[in-house]
Formats: C-alpha cells, structure tokens, sequence
C-alpha cells in the first residue's frame, strides 16, 4: 500500500459457478460439451447464454457493502466462450470478480474447496453438485434467482 492507496483485502470469498447460476445456458446445450464449436460460433455459442441479472446484482451488492469478492468456477471447457462470458460479466460487475477458474474434473474443483479456507460460499444453481460436492459450504439457487443478501 504507497500513498493514498488502500489495496484490496478480504478474509474470506464466495464463488459462483457460471453454469448454469450466473449464466443460464440455452436448454438444448446444457450438459453437452461446448469444446468444438468452430470459430465465428464462438460468439454466437456465448451469446446464447443468458446472463442472471438478479445473481449479478447480488454479486455487486456482496462487493459493495461486505467486501465479500466472488470467483467465478465454470466447467465449460472452451476458453473462447469462458473469455467472452467473462467479458460481458465485466462491464456489469466490475472489481467485484476476482477470478475465474476453469475445472475438468468436478473433483478438481472439490479438492481446492477444501484446502481454500478463504471460500465461504459456494453457489449453485445445480442441485446435484449442491448435494453431491460442495458440502456444508454449498448454497443452493434457484436458476434465473439470486440468494437474500
């Protein structure tokens, strides 16, 4: 921290899976991999995602008032839909993404939720997951809501 500069600080984050939480995808494509679409599909592939408004607003909210910064975990394996989601995720939510992960494996994502003790908070629209990964710490959402801040 130099001068006037506060930095960031948090003590704890909460994470958001993009699929199909923060980005409803398109009915026909949910569960089906998105890793061979070809090019000039690209954005017509991320277009097709709807974008929960009500969870982006929650997201900005946490941020805002309880310095609670969200990451964004996503099991959609093509970098160039993952880029352009995370690109429109931007212009509406600003500083209060810290990052986004790309998983594989679910159990990838299982074992860093364990050894990250800052994550609070997992939220998913997916029920299953809720159940069957994210233990104690997963919160389950309703798909096109938002949790009460």
């Amino acid at each position: 921290m130099e001068g006037n500069d506060l930095g960031s600080y948090w003590s704890q984050k909460m994470v958001v899976i993009a699929e199909p939480t923060l980005f409803i995808p398109p009915p026909d494509s949910y569960r089906i991999s998105l890793g061979r679409h070809r090019y000039g599909k690209k954005d017509a592939a991320a277009a097709e995602f709807e974008l929960n408004r009500e969870m982006v607003g929650f997201i900005v909210n946490m941020g805002r008032t309880r310095n609670v910064p969200t990451e964004i975990w996503t099991f959609i394996t093509d970098e160039d839909i993952v880029e352009e989601l995370a690109r429109r995720l931007e212009q509406v939510a600003g500083n209060a993404i810290v990052g986004w992960e790309i998983w594989d494996d679910e159990r990838d994502a299982v074992l860093n939720l364990r050894v990250d003790a800052s994550i609070h908070t997992v939220y998913d629209a997916d029920a299953e997951r809720v159940e069957t990964l994210w233990g104690m710490r997963g919160h389950r959402v309703q798909r096109g809501k938002a949790p009460t801040s």
